[in-house]
C-alpha cells in the first residue's frame, strides 16, 4: 500500500515536470519568432477568439465621437463575438462628467439616460458607439502594423512595436485623420499569442490632441458571460 502511494507521488511529479517543461519549450519557441511572425500568429489566435473583456483609458487626451458632442474619457466593455458588446462608459457632454451604459448588438444600438437610467433604443445611424469595435482595431492592428520590431521581454509577455496609420483606428474613433500615423506598442501572451494590451500614441481623429495616448487592456478571453438586449 504505502509503495502504491510513493508510484502515485512520483507519477503526479513527473505529469507536473512534464508539463511545466511544454509550457517552458513552447514560450522558448515563440520566443525565437521575429516580429512579424509574432504578429501573425496572434492575428491567427484572435480570429478564434469567442469572448473577451476590455477596458479603455486615456493616458492622455480623451476620444471625441459624434463630431465632439460626447468626449470619450474610459470604457469597459465585455464582447461575444462577433457583434453583442455590452459597454460602461465615462463621457463628457455639454461641460458634465456622465456615466453611460450601452449595449450593441448586430446592428442596434442602446444606452441609458444619465439622469433616470432607463433604457431606450438609439435611431440605427445615430449612435455615437454604432461602430465601437475593440477587437476589429486589435486585429487591424496586427495586420496593418509598419516595421514591426520586438521589444522587451517580461515574464511570458512580449512587445511588439510598430506604425500604424490612423484609419486603422476608425472602429475604435469613428472618423480617423488622413495622413496621420500612431505609435503603437502591442503585448503579448508568448503561452497562448493572445494580445493583453495596446498602447496607441498619437493623433488618429481631426479632433484628437497631437500626442494623445490611448492604453487598451484586454483580459478573460474565451471567458463564459452573457449579453442580452435590455427589457
Amino acid at each position: 500500500m504505502k509503495n502504491r502511494k510513493i508510484r502515485k507521488i512520483k507519477l503526479s511529479a513527473l505529469l507536473i515536470f512534464v508539463f511545466i517543461m511544454v509550457l517552458s519549450c513552447s514560450s522558448d519557441s515563440n520566443t525565437d519568432m521575429d516580429a512579424q511572425e509574432i504578429l501573425n500568429s496572434a492575428s491567427s489566435k484572435l480570429d478564434t477568439w469567442s469572448s473577451f473583456r476590455f477596458g479603455l483609458e486615456h493616458e492622455k487626451g480623451i476620444t471625441s465621437l459624434s463630431n465632439g458632442l460626447y468626449q470619450l474619457k474610459s470604457v469597459r466593455g465585455e464582447v461575444i463575438l462577433p457583434r453583442r458588446v455590452k459597454l460602461e462608459t465615462n463621457a463628457i457632454t455639454f461641460g458634465q462628467l456622465i456615466k453611460l451604459d450601452v449595449i450593441l448588438i448586430d446592428g442596434r444600438s442602446y444606452w441609458t439616460n444619465p439622469i433616470n437610467q432607463k433604457w431606450s433604443e438609439i435611431p440605427e445611424g445615430q449612435s455615437p458607439f454604432g461602430t465601437f469595435d475593440v477587437g476589429e482595431v486589435i486585429l487591424n492592428i496586427l495586420s496593418n502594423m509598419n516595421s514591426p520590431q520586438k521589444l522587451e521581454i517580461s515574464g511570458n509577455n512580449i512587445e511588439v512595436f510598430g506604425k500604424v496609420d490612423a484609419k486603422v483606428f476608425e472602429p475604435l474613433v469613428g472618423e480617423s485623420d488622413p495622413g496621420k500615423i500612431a505609435d503603437v506598442t502591442l503585448t503579448i501572451d508568448l503561452n497562448n499569442m493572445n494580445v493583453v494590451s495596446a498602447k496607441i500614441v498619437g493623433k488618429v481623429n481631426p479632433l484628437d490632441e497631437d500626442n494623445v495616448i490611448r492604453i487598451i487592456e484586454i483580459w478573460d478571453v474565451d471567458a463564459e458571460f452573457k449579453v442580452e438586449p435590455p427589457l
